[in-house]
């Protein structure tokens, strides 16, 4: 990730329930000041002194946003995470709902997939 220093841990956890899937990405980077917070997922806005902070246009958080409303889901962030002023980190999370399986998608599916199985065979 950009924003993280080289060699620290990103955790990345995925959760299913009640036909959500919730993917939450936490770095131990600068974090995300609470005042910018909710501005963040506008298009073209930068966090901090444009010389200072990393090479970009802004506009990756505003993909990230319009992609998962547009599945009808929602992005959000927490920060700071950790107790470390010098690095409180930043929590991304993305909740998107999931499809029921159709017919269609049952009669497309390969061997194993349509009862659950693996989408290969075992090798």
């Amino acid at each position: 990730m950009q924003y993280s220093p080289p060699a620290t841990a990103i955790d990345i956890a995925a959760v299913a329930d009640a036909g959500v899937l919730e993917c939450r990405i936490t770095d131990r980077g600068p974090g995300v000041p609470l005042q910018e917070q909710a501005r963040i997922f506008q298009s073209f806005h930068r966090v901090g002194d444009d010389e200072a902070t990393v090479r970009g246009s802004g506009l990756g958080l505003y993909f990230a946003d319009r992609l998962v409303r547009a599945q009808g889901g929602s992005i959000s962030v927490l920060s700071p995470v950790w107790p470390d002023a010098a690095a409180p980190g930043s929590r991304f999370s993305l909740r998107i709902p999931v499809a029921a399986a159709t017919p269609d998608d049952l009669a497309m599916a390969g061997p194993g997939e349509a009862d659950g199985g693996p989408p290969w065979p075992d090798c």
